[in-house]
This record gives C-alpha cells, structure tokens and sequence, in this order.
C-alpha cells in the first residue's frame, strides 16, 4: 500500500513555480498572489510560499508577508478570529 505522503512526493514537482496561487481572506478583504520565497526581495513582490512547508494543495502551508511597508499584505492581520477562511488555491 503506498502512504499519502509518498503519493504527493510522486506528484508534487521537485521546483515549485514562482507563483504558487492566490491567497484569499474574505474577512481583510485581501487577495493577493503568493510567490516562492520569504527573502527581503520576495516579500517586497508579495506574500511568500516557506519552501519547507507543504504544498499549498496538500494540509497546512506557511505563508510570510510584511504587516508594514512592501505591500503591507497583512496589515490586517490581527481582525482574524478563529474559524476565519483562509483560503490557498494553487496555481499548478
């Protein structure tokens, strides 16, 4: 029997694209585009994708953007209550 994690190795390509998908926050009203990276120039283009989490198509992802300056995408960030959507749809 082949694991899940095993199945999404298989299908998940090794390099993820420089735009992962579209982020959307109904609540900030907030949609924006997440790129590959959490580097000072990444971040300045928009919210990044931590390589090291999973994919965004499969469970949790960790997403990194700036609260101030280069976009302020989550300058909102603190009116979030629990149970808010949070949706990652991917762009693969």
């Amino acid at each position: 029997m082949v694991s899940l994690t095993e199945t999404v190795q298989n299908v998940l390509p090794d390099v993820l694209p420089e735009i992962n998908g579209l982020l959307e926050i109904p609540e900030i009203d907030l949609i924006a585009v997440v790129i590959h990276g959490v580097t000072e120039e990444h971040l300045r283009r928009g919210p990044g994708f931590y390589a090291q989490s999973s994919h965004p198509e499969v469970g949790n992802v960790s997403i990194a953007a700036h609260r101030g300056g280069y976009g302020s995408w989550f300058r909102n960030i603190n009116r979030l209550m629990c149970a808010t959507v949070i949706r990652c749809v991917s762009s693969l």
